[in-house]
């Protein structure tokens, strides 16, 4: 399978070969469908977007990094214990609730898979295991899914700048605020992470992020 696979065999002009490559094809497409079918999830793209998310380096350099953070956190040094741990908070998500969290929110909180934002990968798992405890976050402005808002806000602060000369009025600036949080809001429910201690407070620090970060910019320029 993997020989036939190579990028340097894809370019071959033998019939022979290509015909093997057209097979592998064709089962793999009826392999996704089966996998599609059997998740009970519509979408068989967002299925693929999870297998492939899931057998990234990001993917599990994050896991194995949070089993060591667990471990040397609370679990006296023991890998198998906090792998255990880790494991059986993981294992309560819904296959709905994992295609939103690696489909929606992921790349809401670290955007390409680039190596420097893999660590997004550790805090996304850890927050998994915190969601009913506080034992690891216990303040929102640490929270993932707080770096998400600001990160989404960061877009908008870019975007008005760009096509405003002056910073929008406060009420204009609350509304874009309110909105950004809103769509966070709906994903964070879909995926299972939304917590009630966190929708004012995160509010109330992003608007206050987003205020500064205009201010800063438009003032900078005059």
């Amino acid at each position: 399978y993997w020989v036939f696979k190579d990028p340097l065999l894809k370019k071959s002009e033998s019939v022979k070969i290509k015909k093997y490559q057209n097979a592998i094809v064709a089962i793999e497409k009826q392999f996704t469908k089966f996998r599609a079918k059997a998740s009970g999830v519509e979408s068989q793209s967002s299925i693929d977007k999870c297998l492939d998310a899931f057998v990234s380096k990001a993917f599990q350099v994050g896991f194995a990094n949070a089993i060591v953070y667990l471990a040397y956190n609370g679990h006296e040094g023991s890998l198998i214990e906090a792998s255990e741990q880790l494991v059986s908070k993981l294992n309560k998500k819904t296959m709905e609730e994992w295609v939103c969290i690696l489909t929606e929110l992921k790349p809401m909180l670290m955007g390409a898979a680039d190596p420097k934002k893999w660590p997004a990968y550790q805090k996304l798992f850890l927050r998994i295991y915190d969601s009913d405890c506080d034992k690891v976050f216990d303040e929102v402005s640490t929270r993932p899914e707080y770096r998400c808002f600001v990160n989404s806000l960061d877009a908008k602060i870019e975007f008005i700048h760009s096509e405003e000369d002056e910073i929008p009025k406060l009420s204009a600036r609350k509304s874009f605020c309110k909105k950004t949080f809103q769509e966070l809001k709906e994903t964070l429910d879909k995926s299972g992470l939304l917590r009630s201690d966190f929708e004012q407070e995160a509010q109330e620090l992003g608007l206050s992020y987003f205020n500064e970060s205009l201010e800063h910019l438009f003032n900078d320029e005059e």
